[in-house]
C-alpha cells in the first residue's frame, strides 16, 4: 500500500529536477517477493476481517494492474526485471481461477464500478447539501494546481490524472470534503486510506460538470475526461492617471476613462445530472 501511494503518477514523465520517486521497481520487487514466499496469504478467504481482506486483495489487484499495463507503469518497472516477473507470478498466484484464466482485470472493473456508484451518491449528496462550499474549495484546489504547474496567460487548463489519481489534488480535496461533511465514518468498505484509488477520472469529470459556469471539462475521441478549463475573469491593469495641468485657471477638465470590459467567462450548459443506481457493489473473490 505504501508503495501504491508512492509511485510516480501514470503515463507521465519524470519532471526535470523533481526527486526520484521512493517507490522504486526494486521496493515493489521487495514487497511482492514477500507475498510471493509467504503462501499462506492465498488463503486470505478464510480470513475472518472483511474490511482486512477485502483492502489487502484490493490494493494487490490495483498495484499489480498499475505495474503491467504499458499505458500505467510497466514501462517504469521493466527496469527491474525481476519486479515485472514478480508482478506476473502474483497476478497468477491471486487472480487464475480453473475454468475462468486470469480474472485480475474484469475484477477489478467491477469493483471499481461499485466504488463508482458509491462515489456518485456521496457526491450527489455534497451537491443537494453545500454545493457552493464544495465549489470553492474544488476551484481553490485546482487554482493551486495551476499554480504549481506554472499555467500562464488567461485560460487555465489543468490535465487530469489517469487512475489511480494519487497525485490529482482535485481529488484529495474532494475527499477531504466529503470526509468534513460526513456525519459517520467515510469509509464503508474498509479500504482504509487506499479508498482514494478507488475514485476514477469519469466520476470526478461528473462532479465537475456542475460547475459549468467556471469551468468545462474536455474529453478525448473516446469520450474520456482528459482536462478541466478554468474560466478565470480578466481583471484588467488600472489605467494611467492622466497628467495633471499646471496653472489651469480655465473650466474644470472632465476625463472619461472608462475601463476596458472584463472578460466574462462563457456560460456552459451541462446536461441534467443522472438518477445514480444505488446498488450494491459487487463484491467477488469471496470478498
Amino acid at each position: 500500500n505504501d508503495w501504491l501511494h508512492e509511485a510516480p503518477p501514470c503515463g507521465a514523465e519524470q519532471a526535470p529536477g523533481a526527486a526520484p520517486s521512493a517507490a522504486t521497481p526494486e521496493m515493489l520487487a521487495e514487497h511482492l517477493g514477500a507475498v510471493d514466499q509467504a503462501p499462506q496469504l492465498l488463503c486470505y478467504k478464510q480470513i475472518n476481517d472483511v474490511e482486512l481482506k477485502t483492502r489487502f486483495i484490493f490494493v494487490l489487484a490495483c498495484t499489480v494492474r498499475i505495474a503491467s499495463e504499458a499505458s500505467l507503469l510497466r514501462s517504469f518497472i521493466v527496469k527491474h526485471m525481476p519486479a515485472l516477473v514478480l508482478v506476473q507470478r502474483v497476478s497468477s498466484a491471486f487472480f487464475t481461477f480453473p475454468g475462468h484464466g486470469n480474472i485480475l482485470a474484469p475484477w477489478l472493473d467491477s469493483r471499481l464500478d461499485g466504488y463508482g456508484m458509491w462515489w456518485r451518491r456521496e457526491i450527489g449528496s455534497a451537491l443537494q447539501l453545500h454545493k457552493v462550499e464544495l465549489q470553492e474549495r474544488l476551484l481553490s484546489a485546482l487554482r493551486a494546481g495551476l499554480a504549481a504547474r506554472k499555467a500562464t496567460a488567461n485560460v487555465y487548463v489543468f490535465q487530469l490524472s489517469e487512475w489511480p489519481m494519487t497525485y490529482c489534488p482535485l481529488t484529495h480535496e474532494l475527499l477531504a470534503f466529503l470526509s468534513e461533511k460526513s456525519g459517520e465514518n467515510l469509509d464503508g468498505f474498509g479500504l482504509g486510506d487506499s479508498l482514494l484509488h478507488s475514485l476514477r477520472p469519469d466520476a470526478l469529470a461528473a462532479l465537475l460538470k456542475h460547475f459549468s459556469a467556471v469551468l468545462t471539462v474536455h474529453a478525448d475521441g473516446a469520450g474520456m475526461p482528459r482536462s478541466v478549463q478554468l474560466f478565470e475573469e480578466v481583471t484588467p491593469a488600472p489605467s494611467a492617471a492622466p497628467p495633471m495641468l499646471a496653472a489651469w485657471h480655465g473650466p474644470t477638465l472632465q476625463f472619461a476613462h472608462a475601463p476596458p470590459a472584463n472578460v466574462a467567462p462563457a456560460a456552459v450548459v451541462a446536461a441534467p445530472a443522472p438518477a445514480w443506481d444505488m446498488a450494491q457493489p459487487h463484491t467477488g473473490l469471496g470478498t
